[in-house]
């Protein structure tokens, strides 16, 4: 029979890298947004210019910009969240064995 431990771990494995993907879908297209905002003559023309100023909305413009910005951060962060999945669970690289080595600040 298999104990809880042995279940639950594949189980946090999947939940982790999809939060991980989430954040990766999430950070695409706020960094699309923000391109879009900032620097619209990055990814437009001046004839989508004055497209834009007929429909109201520089979003619509060119879908497929942002389907790529969404899916390159959704498999971003899926090989984040597998990296991170090794660093922290399985090295547990995240420790400090010697702790004379930490840093001491002084007040």
């Amino acid at each position: 029979m298999l104990s809880k431990k042995s279940v639950a771990l594949p189980r946090k494995r999947t939940v982790y890298i999809f939060l991980s993907m989430l954040l990766g879908f999430l950070l695409g297209n706020l960094i699309y947004t923000s391109l879009a905002v900032s620097y619209p003559e990055i990814l437009f023309t001046q004839e989508d210019a004055s497209c834009m100023s007929c429909r109201g909305t520089m979003f619509d413009v060119y879908p497929l910009q942002q389907m790529i910005f969404t899916v390159l951060g959704t498999i971003g962060g899926y090989f984040m969240g597998g990296l991170w999945w090794q660093v922290v669970y399985v090295d547990r690289k995240y420790r400090n064995k010697d702790k004379s080595k930490t840093l001491k600040t002084e007040w």
